[in-house]
Protein backbone atom coordinates (compact mmCIF):
# COMPACT_ATOMS: atom_id res chain seq x y z
CA UNK A 1 0.00 0.00 0.00
CA UNK A 2 1.13 3.97 -0.11
CA UNK A 3 2.67 5.84 2.24
CA UNK A 4 -0.37 8.14 2.40
CA UNK A 5 -2.77 5.10 3.07
CA UNK A 6 -0.25 3.98 5.52
CA UNK A 7 -0.52 7.57 7.44
CA UNK A 8 -4.09 8.24 7.32
CA UNK A 9 -4.76 4.30 8.87
CA UNK A 10 -2.06 5.01 11.88
CA UNK A 11 -3.59 7.84 12.26
CA UNK A 12 -7.38 6.50 12.69
CA UNK A 13 -5.48 3.90 15.18
CA UNK A 14 -3.48 6.00 17.26
CA UNK A 15 -6.93 8.54 17.34
CA UNK A 16 -8.50 5.70 19.10
CA UNK A 17 -6.87 5.46 22.37
CA UNK A 18 -4.47 9.13 22.14
CA UNK A 19 -5.74 12.30 23.39
CA UNK A 20 -2.87 14.74 22.64
CA UNK A 21 -2.26 15.84 18.80
CA UNK A 22 1.36 15.40 19.60
CA UNK A 23 0.98 11.74 20.39
CA UNK A 24 -1.22 11.06 17.50
CA UNK A 25 1.70 12.27 14.74
CA UNK A 26 3.87 10.41 16.50
CA UNK A 27 1.97 7.34 16.00
CA UNK A 28 0.83 8.37 12.34
CA UNK A 29 4.72 8.69 11.41
CA UNK A 30 5.86 6.11 13.20
CA UNK A 31 2.98 4.32 11.19
CA UNK A 32 4.61 4.89 8.18
CA UNK A 33 8.43 5.00 9.53
CA UNK A 34 8.92 0.97 7.50
CA UNK A 35 8.64 2.95 4.29
CA UNK A 36 12.22 4.42 5.24
CA UNK A 37 13.70 1.53 3.49
CA UNK A 38 12.43 2.70 0.66
CA UNK A 39 14.25 5.49 0.43
CA UNK A 40 16.18 3.63 -1.90
CA UNK A 41 14.66 4.19 -4.74
CA UNK A 42 15.41 7.98 -5.04
CA UNK A 43 19.25 7.27 -5.33
CA UNK A 44 18.37 4.32 -7.75
CA UNK A 45 16.37 7.32 -9.78
CA UNK A 46 19.10 9.55 -10.02
CA UNK A 47 21.76 6.81 -10.88
CA UNK A 48 23.62 6.39 -7.32
CA UNK A 49 23.56 2.99 -7.62
CA UNK A 50 20.79 0.71 -9.15
CA UNK A 51 19.66 -1.85 -6.49
CA UNK A 52 19.06 -0.33 -3.11
CA UNK A 53 15.03 -0.15 -3.41
CA UNK A 54 14.87 -3.68 -5.00
CA UNK A 55 17.49 -5.36 -2.18
CA UNK A 56 16.53 -3.43 0.85
CA UNK A 57 12.48 -2.30 0.84
CA UNK A 58 10.41 -4.63 3.13
CA UNK A 59 13.47 -5.79 4.50
CA UNK A 60 15.74 -2.98 7.18
CA UNK A 61 12.68 -1.43 8.36
CA UNK A 62 10.11 -4.04 7.87
CA UNK A 63 10.31 -6.39 10.81
CA UNK A 64 10.33 -6.86 14.75
CA UNK A 65 13.48 -5.11 15.39
CA UNK A 66 12.05 -1.72 13.91
CA UNK A 67 8.68 -2.19 15.11
CA UNK A 68 11.04 -2.25 18.65
CA UNK A 69 13.12 0.28 17.89
CA UNK A 70 10.09 2.98 16.64
CA UNK A 71 8.00 1.87 19.84
CA UNK A 72 10.76 2.79 22.23
CA UNK A 73 11.48 5.96 19.80
CA UNK A 74 8.15 7.05 20.10
CA UNK A 75 7.56 6.56 23.65
CA UNK A 76 10.50 9.06 24.26
CA UNK A 77 9.04 12.12 21.90
CA UNK A 78 6.22 12.23 24.02
CA UNK A 79 5.14 13.69 27.15
CA UNK A 80 2.17 11.95 28.52
CA UNK A 81 0.18 8.37 27.44
CA UNK A 82 4.01 7.22 26.72
CA UNK A 83 3.30 3.47 27.08
CA UNK A 84 0.13 3.94 25.48
CA UNK A 85 1.94 5.68 22.34
CA UNK A 86 4.62 3.42 21.99
CA UNK A 87 1.77 0.23 21.91
CA UNK A 88 -0.13 2.23 19.75
CA UNK A 89 3.15 2.49 17.25
CA UNK A 90 3.75 -1.38 17.79
CA UNK A 91 0.37 -1.92 16.63
CA UNK A 92 0.00 0.24 13.65
CA UNK A 93 3.92 -0.69 12.19
CA UNK A 94 2.57 -4.59 12.47
CA UNK A 95 -0.79 -3.04 10.73
CA UNK A 96 1.58 -1.76 8.06
CA UNK A 97 3.36 -5.06 7.97
CA UNK A 98 0.44 -6.90 7.43
CA UNK A 99 -1.38 -3.90 4.96
CA UNK A 100 2.15 -4.65 2.33
CA UNK A 101 1.50 -8.54 2.81
CA UNK A 102 -1.71 -8.23 1.65
CA UNK A 103 -1.78 -5.67 -1.42
CA UNK A 104 1.83 -4.33 -2.31
CA UNK A 105 2.45 -6.91 -5.44
CA UNK A 106 4.67 -4.64 -8.18
CA UNK A 107 3.46 -4.73 -11.57
CA UNK A 108 5.67 -7.08 -12.92
CA UNK A 109 4.21 -10.04 -10.44
CA UNK A 110 6.90 -9.75 -7.44
CA UNK A 111 5.09 -9.97 -3.97
CA UNK A 112 7.63 -8.26 -1.90
CA UNK A 113 7.88 -10.86 0.52
CA UNK A 114 8.70 -9.59 4.53
CA UNK A 115 11.65 -10.16 6.28
CA UNK A 116 10.56 -10.36 9.79
CA UNK A 117 13.38 -11.14 11.82
CA UNK A 118 16.04 -8.85 10.14
CA UNK A 119 18.90 -8.35 10.86
CA UNK A 120 18.66 -11.18 13.68
CA UNK A 121 17.41 -14.18 10.65
CA UNK A 122 16.66 -14.81 7.48
CA UNK A 123 14.20 -17.34 8.27
CA UNK A 124 10.56 -16.14 8.31
CA UNK A 125 9.58 -14.44 5.15
CA UNK A 126 6.34 -13.43 5.39
CA UNK A 127 4.31 -13.30 2.31
CA UNK A 128 0.80 -13.93 0.64
CA UNK A 129 -0.01 -16.17 -2.53
CA UNK A 130 -3.04 -13.74 -3.12
CA UNK A 131 -1.42 -10.54 -2.60
CA UNK A 132 -2.94 -8.18 -4.75
CA UNK A 133 -1.01 -5.25 -6.95
CA UNK A 134 -0.84 -1.77 -5.73
CA UNK A 135 -3.28 -0.34 -8.43
CA UNK A 136 -5.74 -3.73 -7.79
CA UNK A 137 -9.41 -2.45 -6.94
CA UNK A 138 -9.12 -3.74 -2.74
CA UNK A 139 -6.43 -1.15 -2.39
CA UNK A 140 -8.73 1.87 -4.25
CA UNK A 141 -11.62 0.00 -2.08
CA UNK A 142 -9.67 0.18 1.18
CA UNK A 143 -8.52 3.68 0.68
CA UNK A 144 -12.08 4.89 0.11
CA UNK A 145 -13.42 2.95 3.42
CA UNK A 146 -10.48 5.09 5.00
CA UNK A 147 -11.22 7.99 3.48
CA UNK A 148 -15.10 8.02 4.82
CA UNK A 149 -13.44 7.12 8.55
CA UNK A 150 -10.87 10.02 8.57
CA UNK A 151 -14.87 12.21 7.30
CA UNK A 152 -16.81 10.54 9.86
CA UNK A 153 -13.93 10.64 12.63
CA UNK A 154 -12.94 14.58 11.66
CA UNK A 155 -17.00 15.54 12.10
CA UNK A 156 -17.34 13.76 15.16
CA UNK A 157 -13.98 15.10 16.80
CA UNK A 158 -13.05 18.66 15.13
CA UNK A 159 -10.09 17.63 14.03
CA UNK A 160 -8.79 15.40 11.10
CA UNK A 161 -4.94 13.81 10.30
CA UNK A 162 -4.31 16.86 8.64
CA UNK A 163 -3.42 17.87 12.03
CA UNK A 164 -0.47 16.09 11.32
CA UNK A 165 0.87 19.28 8.69
CA UNK A 166 2.21 21.89 10.65
CA UNK A 167 0.46 24.86 11.92
CA UNK A 168 -3.14 25.74 10.91
CA UNK A 169 -3.68 23.45 8.29
CA UNK A 170 -6.57 21.20 9.56
CA UNK A 171 -8.32 24.14 11.25
CA UNK A 172 -8.76 25.93 7.57
CA UNK A 173 -9.95 22.87 6.57
CA UNK A 174 -12.50 22.75 8.74
CA UNK A 175 -13.46 26.34 8.29
CA UNK A 176 -13.47 25.50 4.85
CA UNK A 177 -15.54 23.18 4.71
CA UNK A 178 -18.16 24.19 6.86
CA UNK A 179 -18.66 26.85 4.65
CA UNK A 180 -18.94 25.25 1.95
CA UNK A 181 -21.42 22.74 3.66
CA UNK A 182 -23.32 25.84 5.11
CA UNK A 183 -23.78 26.83 1.22
CA UNK A 184 -24.99 23.61 -0.21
Amino acid sequence: MSPGVHLVTSWLIGNTALKERRNRIVVAIAGCSPDLDGLGLILDRIGYTSSLYFNYHHVLCHGIFWALLASIFSSLVVKTQRLVTAAMAFIVIHFHILADIAGSKGPDGYQWPINYLYPFSNNLMLEWSGQWELNAWPNFAFTGILLLACYIQAKKQGYSAFEIVPGSFDKEVFKLARKYIKKG
